[in-house]
């Protein structure tokens, strides 16, 4: 009876550990291990041009925003009253954006992006500071919800923007965020307000809820990761190179070290 009781209690251990086994399986269609940037948001199906820009990705070993500065990254923050606050770009930051989107579940974001892109690994991207964006629904017939929490941030940053702003920039002292210590005076309170409200927003992607989920303006479906600033990284931080069909032996060809790593795909 002990030893039936042992097979059954080792048959139960297996079975449980199946289980985790196949959940873990099964939350991997959902998540990436490795985060996806694409290249060809302006053209799609420029393929040559994208391959282009991939391979000045892999030879600076930088994914960098635009307009690209000589040195590194600079914080830019636009502001524009004319900007509706249902646009992206009240605050135009200086980010590096990536996908959090399974390899098998691409051919959609392929479609908007282009074919050809860089996975850097999460591990990679968390010690980096990047973190998810907050996505804010709309829909442009309705006046509640979503419309109404993105006007106030508008109306938010616009305050600060016209009556706060030159008074942050006052202080006589040099006050750092992210350090945990509270600011000393009036101005250095400022100066974190400001630093907030550009980072929180820089974060934050409206999104047009009437949209269908293959239509180039919806972004909700990208699970978007930013990062601010560039992103330089190694040959080991690479989980994947994506080319569209007919690239991978001119990639190759240029950088044999990611052989291992290039898959092609098509539309």
């Amino acid at each position: 009876l002990c030893r039936i009781a042992a097979i059954i209690s080792t048959a139960e251990l297996l079975l449980k550990q199946s289980i985790r086994k196949s959940a873990v399986m099964n939350n991997n269609q959902y998540v990436s291990d490795c985060f996806y940037h694409f290249v060809g948001r302006k053209n799609a199906l420029d393929h040559e041009k994208n391959f282009n820009t991939l391979l000045e990705i892999l030879k600076c070993a930088q994914v960098r925003h635009s307009p690209y500065t000589e040195g590194g990254s600079e914080n830019r923050t636009v502001f524009d009253r004319r900007i509706s606050p249902l646009s992206e770009v009240l605050v135009n930051p200086s980010v590096t954006c990536f996908c959090d989107i399974p390899h098998k579940s691409l051919n959609i974001h392929c479609s908007k992006y282009g074919y050809f892109g860089v996975s850097i690994s999460r591990e990679k991207l968390l010690k980096l500071g990047a973190h998810p964006v907050m996505y804010i629904p709309y829909k442009r017939s309705e006046t509640i919800g979503g419309n109404l929490m993105l006007k106030d941030v508008w109306s938010t940053y616009a305050g600060y923007h016209d009556h706060l702003c030159d008074q942050a920039v006052k202080s006589e002292t040099s006050f750092v965020t992210g350090t945990g210590n509270a600011p000393k005076d009036k101005a250095e309170a400022l100066n974190f307000i400001g630093s907030f409200l550009r980072n929180t927003i820089a974060f934050m992607k409206p999104f047009n809820a009437d949209l269908a989920a293959d239509h180039p303006d919806n972004y909700y479906m990208e699970r978007e990761w930013r990062k601010l600033g560039y992103l330089t990284f190694c040959e080991n931080d690479v989980g994947k190179l994506i080319v569209f069909e007919g690239y991978k032996e001119r990639l190759v060809t240029e950088f044999p070290q990611y052989a291992a790593t290039v898959e092609e795909v098509s539309a």
